[in-house]
């Protein structure tokens, strides 16, 4: 498998995801807040690298990685809670659910793609 399949494994799930949500009869509400958010985190994550990138100033890189990992979080965490306010328990387990899924895969593709150090 190449590094490119590897490094967007993750966003391969989320689609693989749907048709499961679909064919469980689980809230498509909590999969859209979810799958929302996670784009949204991945994009922020892209950015903040390009950023990183261009810095220097070690300082302004572990600030800049530090706070987008808490931004990060903080976003899908949200998401979950948006979910089970918008959508009712199930919609909020659902997204909370996909979450977990796609941090896992997420995790473990960047473990495949050589380790959790910035890329």
């Amino acid at each position: 498998m190449g590094t490119l399949a590897i490094r967007y494994m993750d966003l391969v799930a989320l689609a693989l995801a749907l048709p499961i949500f679909i064919a469980g009869g689980l809230s498509l509400t909590g999969y859209a807040i979810a799958g929302g958010a996670w784009l949204a985190q991945r994009g922020l994550q892209a950015l903040l690298q390009r950023k990183v990138d261009s810095q220097e100033d070690a300082r302004q890189v572990v600030g800049l990685l530090m706070g987008g990992s808490f931004a990060r979080a903080v976003l899908t965490a949200a998401a979950v809670l948006i979910a089970g306010l918008a959508g009712g328990d199930e919609a909020g387990l659902a997204a909370a659910l996909m979450v977990v899924a796609l941090f896992t895969v997420y995790f473990i593709s960047r473990l495949l793609d050589g380790g959790l150090a910035p890329e």
